[in-house]
């Protein structure tokens, strides 16, 4: 959608940065092919999953932002639900429901200090990438 805006390439190095800390957390806790799994605490994986869905929404939050501001969409707040809202109707999201029971997701994990589970971050990352490879021009393809 916008392949050639100034700040696709932030978007995309943030991106970057988290798939490199996916892997990082990956290979840290469950061992890579010659490794075995690593000793923790279901509190201390939920704190390293949470930190990619924070980065994810992150990102996700960042492209409203600089869409909303290149006029795409009107919307008067900074707020994620908010940007999301409003974009609804106006850019192609693939799955706007899930990506935002994943909003509300990472709500009560930054609000309410709930833990979270690895698989379903993983889930929602995949969503917002997903979302940001159709209309902020993400491709994975393109990372260095």
């Amino acid at each position: 959608m916008v392949p050639d805006a100034p700040w696709a390439k932030e978007i995309r190095e943030s991106w970057w940065f988290l798939l490199r800390m996916q892997s990082a957390l990956h290979h840290g806790l469950h061992g890579g092919i010659y490794d075995s799994p690593r000793p923790t605490t279901a509190d201390f994986e939920s704190a390293c999953y949470g930190l990619l869905l924070v980065q994810a929404y992150g990102a996700l939050e960042n492209a409203l932002r600089h869409l909303r501001d290149d006029e795409v969409f009107p919307c008067r707040s900074s707020a994620l639900g908010h940007l999301m809202a409003a974009s609804e109707s106006r850019l192609p999201w693939i799955n706007y429901a899930f990506v935002d029971q994943g909003r509300l997701y990472r709500n009560r994990l930054v609000h309410e200090m709930q833990t979270v589970r690895a698989f379903t971050v993983l889930e929602y990352v995949r969503a917002v990438q997903e979302e940001l490879k159709v209309w902020a021009s993400l491709s994975i393809d393109e990372l260095p």
